[in-house]
């Protein structure tokens, strides 16, 4: 709970509230840096930048989104009972933005032939990646990226 009010109330709410300013300032922006989040933070830096020097911010984002996917309004069964995963044959799955891996772990135990890759933030799989499974270990790989970079998988 104190992660998804520090990841809200601290970090998204003050980007939010200069979201008008960064509009008028940058109204023909041509990157995705000039943001409310980048004069929020006295930065021209995205928010995933800002949360980089501090792992706090970044643990606690990705401590808020296992929160939100814990309670019942976002239970991950919901789309891990749906996903189609036989259809992939042997294919391979990237979970760009996966966070720690929960949507990843839920698929790769109910479908035995998928493999997925999470990816997201170096500061946020790299200790995800302790939390999966030993016997899944094999076909749950966890990997650092900037969404903004080509993607390599």
């Amino acid at each position: 709970m104190n992660e998804g009010l520090g990841a809200n109330c601290g970090d998204a709410w003050p980007a939010a509230l200069r979201t008008i300013d960064a509009l008028q300032k940058w109204s023909h922006a041509d990157s995705p840096s000039p943001t409310g989040c980048a004069l929020a933070n006295d930065k021209s830096k995205l928010i995933y930048d800002s949360s980089s020097p501090s792992s706090s911010r970044a643990n606690r984002f990705g401590g808020a989104m296992a929160a939100y996917s814990s309670g019942d309004s976002y239970q991950i069964n919901n789309l891990v009972e749906d996903y189609d995963g036989a259809s992939l044959g042997q294919g391979s799955v990237v979970d760009l933005g996966g966070g720690r891996g929960l949507i990843s772990i839920g698929i790769v135990q109910r479908v035995p032939a998928s493999r997925i890759v999470v990816q997201d933030l170096l500061q946020i799989v790299q200790p995800a990646a302790a939390e999966v499974p030993r016997s899944l270990a094999s076909r749950v790989q966890s990997i650092g990226h900037e969404i903004f970079t080509p993607q390599q998988v």
